[in-house]
C-alpha cells in the first residue's frame, strides 16, 4: 500500500503536497485516527443515530443498510474503532451539514495499526435536495479552491488548514465529487475524500494511512462497493 496517486485514481496536477496536522483535529472526525484497529472479528457495528432531529426523511432505508462491510471490500480488512461523531464543517467555503440531518453515523475499517484505514460516513436529510447541492457545491468550489482552514470537533480543537486538489477516481459516478487535502501544519497526514448522494443520503468516503499516502485503490473498490448496493 502507499502508492502514489494512479491513472486510475490520481490527483490531479499542479497541487502542493506539504506533510503536517496534528491527526487529533483531522477532517471528518478522524480523531482517533491512530487507534489500534479491533480485533478480528469484533464486528463493530455503525455508529447509527448518532445524529438525529424531529424531521423525518420520506426515505425510508434505514442507515445501517447504507454501510458497506469489510467483506464488501478487496484485501483483509477488518472492523477498527469508529471514527469520531463530529461531521459538520466548511470545506473550500462549502458547508457539507447545511441543516441537521435527522439520523446518520459512521464505521471505519482498516489493514494495521497504521493503516491504511477507510472510514464512512451517512447523513440522511429530510429531502433529497440537500445531498445533491451539497455535492453540487463542492465540486463547483474546487474549481478554484487551492486551500482552505477547518476547526476541529472538539471546543479547544486548534484551526487547521489543509492545500486540496481535485482527485481523479475511476467509477466515480456523476452524483460525486473527489478530492486530496494535505494538512500544512503538525503531522502532515494526506486524506482522500469522496461525498456521494443517494437519494436523502449524502455518504462520505474517507482514505489515509499514517505513514504513506493513501492507497488510490481504495477508494475505487469503496466507491464500487457503495455502487453495488444501489
Amino acid at each position: 500500500m502507499g502508492h502514489r496517486a494512479s491513472s486510475r485514481a490520481r490527483a490531479v496536477p499542479g497541487a502542493r503536497r506539504v506533510a503536517s496536522v496534528a491527526v487529533g483535529a483531522l477532517v471528518l472526525g478522524l480523531s482517533g485516527c491512530g487507534d489500534e484497529p479491533a480485533p478480528e472479528g469484533a464486528g463493530s457495528a455503525p455508529a447509527a443515530s448518532e445524529v438525529s432531529s424531529s424531521a423525518s426523511s420520506t426515505d425510508d432505508r434505514p442507515v445501517a443498510d447504507r454501510f458497506i462491510t469489510s467483506k464488501d471490500l478487496p484485501g483483509t480488512w477488518r472492523d477498527s474503532e469508529p471514527p469520531g461523531p463530529g461531521f459538520k464543517q466548511l470545506v473550500c467555503g462549502v458547508d457539507i451539514e447545511p441543516q441537521k440531518p435527522v439520523d446518520g453515523g459512521a464505521i471505519r475499517y482498516s489493514q494495521g495499526g497504521l493503516g491504511p484505514f477507510l472510514a464512512q460516513h451517512v447523513r440522511i436529510h429530510s429531502d433529497a435536495t440537500t445531498p445533491a447541492a451539497v455535492v453540487r457545491d463542492v465540486k463547483a468550489s474546487l474549481t478554484g479552491c487551492t486551500s482552505y482552514e477547518t476547526k476541529g470537533n472538539k471546543a479547544d480543537s486548534p484551526t487547521v488548514r489543509f492545500d486540496v486538489e481535485p482527485l481523479e477516481v475511476k467509477g466515480l459516478p456523476a452524483n460525486a465529487v473527489a478530492w486530496r487535502q494535505t494538512a500544512t501544519t503538525g503531522a502532515g497526514l494526506t486524506t482522500d475524500m469522496v461525498l456521494v448522494t443517494d437519494d436523502h443520503a449524502l455518504v462520505a468516503l474517507v482514505s489515509y494511512a499514517l505513514k504513506d499516502e493513501p492507497d488510490p485503490q481504495v477508494l475505487e473498490d469503496a466507491v464500487s462497493a457503495v455502487e453495488r448496493m444501489d
